[in-house]
């Protein structure tokens, strides 16, 4: 997967450890972080587009997002494109899920 910050730099570790330094480093700076994950997609003539986000938000300090765009040749009905839109999501949460496990138990230990 080919993820990119929003203003089109590429991130070149994978998604996981990207978030773990991004949340860790948040952190370390005592910005208080939120984290929201989307998918959608979009029929485009004989291809389907799909995009994934994780949106850093900081308390009242701005935010930040991590995008990563598929595509897909292969005709999808609605519910194919629903299922793969909330299986994509739902990937995302849980890596996001066992980072926050990871960083909880982290910060406990210290």
């Amino acid at each position: 997967m080919n993820w990119r910050k929003f203003n089109g730099e590429p991130i070149h570790l994978p998604i996981k450890d990207q978030v773990r330094t991004t949340i860790e480093s948040e952190i370390a700076n005592n910005n208080k972080l939120s984290v929201y994950i989307g998918t959608d997609s979009q029929v485009k003539q004989n291809f389907t587009e799909f995009a994934t986000v994780i949106v850093f938000l900081r308390r009242n300090n701005g935010g930040f997002m991590f995008i990563h765009n598929e595509k897909s040749t292969q005709q999808l009905h609605i519910k194919e494109r629903l299922l793969l839109k909330k299986v994509l999501k739902l990937h995302m949460n849980f890596v996001t899920y066992l980072l926050n496990m990871t960083l909880k138990w982290k910060c406990m230990l210290t």
